[in-house]
């Protein structure tokens, strides 16, 4: 046991503190910052979509799994996508309502929000907030509160944010990247 003031290690360095020292401040935990370009494995993503179509009996066919938005890598290798669906509990027969889910993972590894847990989707406008790390991905619609998370069998990394493409079907709704704060950078994997 060591005597407290006496250096009773090894090295070299001097037995208490150095009384010309100034006493050193903590260090400030860092904040993530815009994204700086390149992929991101922890982040967050906020994005507002508007002209949201309103499903009715006639049009729900039409606009079900339409991509409301997703976030993507620089090579559209992995995602996470916010669909427009709605949820049908006695399907094909029965009464119905207008919801939002979340997919995301790679090719060959796509992880889906069980759709009978989807959550109702009202009005023409929402904003959604994406977190992600690594492999886990939340999506919290931030109106309502509701949020859905999913753990993917891939290393998700995301650079950017795109209306349709790759992974899904056009929607009228136009989203709009509010902020994309990004923590570590880092490319995505493919599928354990």
């Amino acid at each position: 046991m060591g005597i407290m003031g006496c250096d009773d290690d090894d090295d070299d360095d001097p037995a208490g503190p150095d009384p010309t020292a100034t006493p050193s401040q903590p260090t400030p935990t860092p904040t993530p910052q815009q994204h700086p370009g390149g992929n991101c494995r922890r982040g967050t993503a906020v994005v507002k979509v508007t002209n949201i179509p309103v499903m009715t009996d006639d049009s729900k066919e039409t606009y079900n799994k339409t991509l409301l938005f997703y976030l993507h890598d620089d090579a559209n290798s992995n995602f996470v996508g916010v669909y427009h669906r709605y949820v049908q509990p006695g399907w094909p027969d029965g009464p119905w309502y207008e919801a939002w889910r979340f997919e995301a993972g790679a090719e060959g590894c796509i992880e889906e929000w069980h759709i009978l847990k989807a959550h109702e989707l009202t009005g023409t406008e929402a904003t959604f907030e994406v977190s992600w790390d690594h492999n886990n991905i939340q999506v919290r619609h931030q109106e309502t509160g509701n949020t859905q998370d999913i753990t993917v069998d891939n290393i998700s990394a995301f650079s950017q944010m795109s209306a349709d493409g790759h992974w899904g079907w056009h929607s009228p709704a136009t989203p709009e990247l509010l902020s994309f704060t990004c923590s570590t950078l880092g490319d995505p994997t493919g599928c354990y």
